[in-house]
């Protein structure tokens, strides 16, 4: 492994997530488009974005980059690193290191789009980041517009992270185990955390382990007013980030090399 190396990786697997920022901007003009026209035939109304909302998109960016970088990597990532001579532990630091960058950008879009979308519709600013204190609430504490949207920010930085190197752990094991393998880890990885704890120990247990969660990430659910520890939920994303990138690169050590040669873009 070599810093050369990496960065000949990165420089591949950003090329190949350069769409995930378009599909947004896409998706939420695209929704605002569609709801306002269909407002203004049901309703027949003059068209206007005012009553039109893309929804809590900082939320939906989240999944996007999930969603896309299960699918990249499980087509591309290790193939492509094994047919260029990189080691599978480089190409899932580059992956890491790609995901960092590719989430740094999603997160000033987010920050971006979500003022602009108020302005345009006149709705408040919609994020799900306020899960971590509500914009009414962290003002009346005394913060200020741009200081919120900071905090809002690097909530989401931290969690697309959190995301990719999730997406990265599942395809991992896809690339080290056989299929049926992978699906019996994976659906077992999905369902002990949901209904496993649910059937088997009861609604009780079931809402005091998500209770857990959400207080170890720094959420305060007890009510909507109170603020959230955001540093403490940072400080957990990246440390978990951190253990997936590891168990990854454990993972992926010593599978059968699976080289495919790299198609023309």
């Amino acid at each position: 492994m070599s810093i050369k190396s990496i960065i000949s990786c990165c420089k591949y697997q950003l090329y190949k997530m350069r769409f995930i920022p378009l599909v947004l901007v896409v998706y939420v003009f695209g929704a605002m488009i569609l709801t306002a026209i269909t407002i203004s035939v049901i309703d027949k109304v003059p068209f206007s974005f005012a009553n039109a909302n893309a929804g809590i998109i900082d939320l939906l960016m989240g999944g996007i980059i999930f969603a896309f970088m299960c699918f990249f990597l499980m087509t591309d990532y290790l193939n492509t690193a094994a047919a260029n001579g990189a080691s599978r532990t480089t190409a899932c630091i580059s992956a890491y290191i790609s995901s960092i960058i590719c989430s740094l950008v999603s997160a000033i879009e987010v920050s971006v789009l979500i003022p602009i979308i108020s302005l345009i519709t006149g709705y408040g600013e919609t994020w799900g980041a306020s899960l971590y204190g509500y914009i009414g609430a962290l003002q009346d504490a005394g913060w200020d517009m741009l200081s919120i949207r900071l905090r809002f920010f690097g909530i989401c930085l931290v969690y697309y992270i959190a995301l990719s190197t999730m997406a990265m752990l599942l395809v991992s094991i896809v690339y080290r185990f056989p299929k049926w393998v992978s699906a019996i880890i994976i659906i077992t990885i999905i369902f002990i955390p949901t209904a496993g704890i649910y059937m088997t120990l009861g609604e009780e247990a079931f809402a005091s382990f998500w209770y857990s969660i959400a207080k170890l990430l720094g959420l305060k659910i007890e009510h909507e007013w109170l603020i959230g520890n955001a540093l403490q939920g940072a400080a957990v994303c990246i440390g978990l980030s951190l253990v997936l990138l590891l168990l990854s690169c454990l993972i992926t050590r010593h599978s059968s090399v699976k080289p495919l040669a790299i198609k023309s873009d």
